[in-house]
């Protein structure tokens, strides 16, 4: 099975609110569902400098980022 990047065709983003997707699908339809990252607990300055740092280092967090919203310096 190929991976959504390597299919064709046309692509619609459809809007989040499950209220508004009355679309019909047919058999050659494809849904890609990208998920979101979730908010974390506690108040982001409090997470270990460790954790922010390995966050960087994997390009998950932007340096600059890290130093306002994290507090990393």
């Amino acid at each position: 099975m190929p991976s959504f990047d390597e299919l064709s065709g046309e692509s619609e983003l459809l809007p989040q609110q499950p209220k508004a997707l009355h679309n019909s699908l047919r058999n050659v339809d494809v849904i890609h569902v990208t998920g979101m990252g979730g908010g974390g607990f506690g108040a982001p300055t409090e997470r270990a400098r460790e954790a922010v740092l390995s966050d960087v280092a994997q390009g998950l967090v932007s340096p600059e980022r890290a130093a306002s919203v994290y507090g990393l310096d």
